[in-house]
């Protein structure tokens, strides 16, 4: 059956209702693939390389800020070293999620625009994007819980000014600080608090919030939350600010055409990691929902205002860079608790959750089994690097004891952060043109002279300028991992004598 309601500009809205016993179904497989990534998956590269940042503590780092690490770190005193240990953060934010939704439920109750919890949450948790984002230890995990938080907070502050036309302190502050930690998690928090802005600016009823001195001490709240990154990057010549904002964008810009490009395969990513149902369903908030009223039209205009932001934000970033769907998260986290009512039609809502169920398991697979679609090993980095570690390290932990290598080394950041997990050592060097958090630890002139076994893979091979350190090189060995009886991975190990580290 259909539940119908009416939106207060007079014109029948319908709100598909699921059956229970399929929602939970949809829930209890996203849960089953869930625990089997976060059990049973090798550590992604990024995952990897956060643990070691987690292993050698600091105000904040060369890529992103501190937050992510800083947590890791605590798991790892709690849980020991394991993979349970090493996403069990994962858990603590999803709660956090969860409970955001709920909030807004509650919130929605009794009003033309009632959302019902378990709909709410199954449509959440099947959207690939946050399926992927919520169980992998990326920075997003954290970033999309502390953003969630934030809209309650937020959402509080406008509706008491629209009220009372008084600032709310508590809830401006508590929002502050939310939105400072996200910013001290991943930098891109930052245009979520700038889309807030520009709901105030383009409100003509929050607009006086503008002469308030609240306002501004929040402000400053927020940038206090982001002191330990002021702080590292003074302390190295603002390396992380320069990488983010000139380096990584400047290397890449190109002409029209690339940004034309850049352009159609974010849209094209994003219609596939968000669902094209639930893509085509967003339309409704910048058109259909324009004269909505009560909470769900305040709620309407923080999510057009943050979603337009970040959308500019992306639209300057495709004339630099191919962008990733998952830089525009934030536009997303107001979406999340109401994300329901956007969708007018039953099937287009079933399509929402099978989708998002069927792609949640061919994730799983990719990277507890097998890579589904390894043809050969030039095609699947990313699922075939997660492969075959137990083998990996018994090479390399045989050829060290072989050779009486001094050290172990790889030629990429990513290969050298999973072997680091594996082996549970956090001191395996690089030896890559990539600037990366490894230049920070890399123990340098301690090492020459030293001999070493190293670890390289096609992808990103020992480059002619990382052999020319050494005073003699040679080929160990070259070897695949074979999975289901694909070749999904190959590897090659050197071993170098007389290292000769860079001047820094």
């Amino acid at each position: 059956m259909l539940r119908y309601s009416r939106i207060m500009t007079g014109y029948p809205q319908k709100y598909p209702e699921i059956p229970k016993a399929f929602l939970l179904s949809v829930l209890l497989l996203l849960l089953a693939d869930r625990l089997a990534y976060q059990l049973f998956a090798s550590p992604l590269p990024d995952e990897a390389y956060y643990w070691l940042w987690a292993k050698h503590p600091d105000w904040s780092y060369f890529d992103h800020p501190p937050l992510q690490a800083w947590l890791i770190a605590l798991s790892g005193k709690l849980f020991g070293h394991s993979l349970f240990a090493l996403r069990a953060p994962t858990l603590l934010t999803t709660a956090a999620l969860v409970w955001t939704i709920h909030w807004w439920v509650k919130r929605s109750r009794g009003t033309p625009f009632e959302i019902d919890f378990l709909t709410a949450l199954t449509t959440v948790a099947a959207t690939p994007l946050i399926f992927v984002l919520g169980e992998i230890m990326f920075h997003d995990h954290l970033l999309i819980a502390l953003l969630s938080l934030a809209t309650i907070p937020v959402f509080l502050t406008f509706e008491t000014f629209l009220q009372s036309g008084k600032i709310a302190p508590r809830h401006l502050y508590t929002a502050a600080i939310l939105i400072g930690l996200a910013g001290l998690t991943k930098y891109n928090a930052a245009i979520f608090a700038l889309g807030i802005a520009a709901a105030i600016l383009v409100t003509p009823k929050l607009r006086p919030m503008f002469r308030s001195a609240h306002l501004y001490l929040a402000a400053l709240v927020m940038l206090a939350c982001l002191s330990p990154v002021f702080y590292w990057n003074l302390a190295h010549a603002g390396a992380s600010f320069q990488y983010n904002l000139e380096d990584r964008l400047t290397a890449q810009e190109g002409s029209l055409g690339d940004t034309l490009l850049h352009v159609v395969l974010f849209v094209f990513n994003t219609m596939g990691e968000t669902s094209p149902f639930l893509a085509f369903a967003l339309v409704s908030v910048f058109w259909k929902f324009r004269k909505a009223e009560g909470w769900f039209g305040l709620w309407r205009k923080i999510t057009v205002a943050i979603f337009t932001v970040s959308l500019l934000y992306v639209a300057v970033l495709t004339n630099f860079t191919r962008v990733n769907s998952y830089w525009n998260i934030q536009a997303y986290i107001f979406l999340l608790p109401v994300v329901t009512l956007l969708f007018g039609r039953r099937w287009q809502l079933y399509a929402h959750l099978v989708y998002g169920a069927v792609l949640a398991t061919l994730f799983t697979i990719n990277f507890t089994l097998t890579p589904i679609f390894a043809f050969n090993h030039s095609s699947t980095f990313l699922p075939g690097v997660a492969r075959g570690w137990p083998e990996i390290t018994e090479k390399l932990v045989r050829a060290q004891t072989e050779t009486g290598a001094d050290f172990l080394a790889t030629s990429d950041y990513r290969t050298g952060s999973i072997l680091a997990f594996w082996l549970d050592n956090p001191d395996i060097e690089v030896l890559s043109q990539r600037h990366s958090q490894f230049d920070y630890w890399s123990a340098g002139e301690a090492l020459r002279g030293q001999n070493a076994v190293i670890l390289a893979e096609p992808h990103h091979p020992l480059a002619d300028t990382e052999k020319s350190r050494f005073t003699d090189i040679k080929t160990l060995e070259t070897f695949s991992i074979v999975s289901f009886g694909n070749e999904v991975a190959e590897y090659t190990i050197y071993f170098g004598q007389g290292y000769q580290p860079p001047v820094r």
